[in-house]
C-alpha cells in the first residue's frame, strides 16, 4: 500500500501557524526567523537539524555553485 502526500511549500513568519503546522505534522518550515522556529520546534520536543556556520555554509555554496 502507498500513501500519497501533497505538499505546498510557503514562508512562515507568523509562531502560531508554525506550532499549527507542527501539530499537524509538518517536516520542514521555511522562515525569516530561524531562531525563533527552531525554539518553537525543540520546544515541542520534535528534532531539529544541526546548526552550521556561516563560514561553513559559504564554503560549501562555493564548492557547488559557480558564478559567472
Amino acid at each position: 500500500m502507498y500513501l500519497v502526500y501533497q505538499s505546498n511549500v510557503s514562508k512562515v513568519d507568523r509562531m502560531n501557524v508554525a506550532a499549527q503546522l507542527l501539530d499537524w505534522g509538518i517536516d520542514g518550515i521555511i522562515t525569516d526567523y530561524p531562531a525563533q522556529v527552531r525554539r518553537l520546534v525543540e520546544q515541542s520536543g520534535r528534532s531539529v537539524a544541526p546548526q552550521f556556520s556561516e563560514k561553513f555554509v559559504m564554503s560549501c555554496l562555493k564548492k557547488h555553485v559557480q558564478t559567472s
